[in-house]
């Protein structure tokens, strides 16, 4: 197989020609960590883009930095991959999670996040727990285990130190706040331990 990198000096540390780089090793090179997912499948790049100058002027350089390239069909080639948004890709995948947003139409959860400026994690977890979509988009975040805490007239360095001053697992902590609970109760309100079973 014949590979043409005939890129200009301009070129040389370019997506455009990064990205090429990156297709023809995970498609033809045995020894890439991610040959078992596109050559070990069938995937290749066909032989026109097999020239750096070619695939450049068939694809150009990408939009932007939000862009990826996106394998739509079964081989690298023209009309079978596109530079796309991570949501715009997302909406193509088979196990995008659509959420009904309230007028009749659907969007993925990934765009909804983008959109809305709230962490897709966050989002997903909220959602996840039972909360409406207005909910889950507006609610202000909630603090981080780094975050002082005080409680007690003491000072803990992190609502994770808190959680262990009291015989309590950062998680547990976390999931009783989240619930609702005030901090006191949180904290006060003892493990309840299960029985060993027999």
């Amino acid at each position: 197989m014949e590979i043409v990198d005939d890129a200009t000096p301009s070129q040389l540390g370019g997506r455009g020609r990064v990205t090429w780089l990156r297709i023809l090793n995970q498609c033809h090179r045995r020894s890439n960590a991610d040959y078992l997912y596109y050559g070990g499948r069938g995937v290749v790049v066909c032989e026109r883009w097999r020239t750096l100058s070619v695939f450049l002027g068939d694809i150009g350089d990408a939009p932007s930095d939000d862009h990826i390239f996106a394998l739509l069909g079964d081989h690298y080639g023209p009309g079978q991959c596109q530079w796309m948004t991570r949501s715009e890709r997302a909406r193509l995948r088979p196990t995008t999670r659509w959420i009904d947003v309230g007028d009749g139409s659907q969007q993925p959860l990934v765009a909804l996040a983008e959109g809305n400026t709230v962490a897709y994690e966050t989002l997903r977890s909220r959602l996840g727990r039972g909360q409406d979509l207005q909910g889950a988009l507006s609610d202000p975040p909630r603090h981080h285990h780094s975050q002082e805490t005080d409680y007690g007239g003491v000072t803990y360095p992190s609502q994770a130190a808190l959680a262990r001053a009291y015989g309590l697992t950062p998680k547990l902590l976390q999931d009783r706040l989240w619930a609702g609970w005030t901090v006191e109760k949180a904290v006060e309100t003892p493990v309840r331990r299960s029985a060993p079973r027999m």
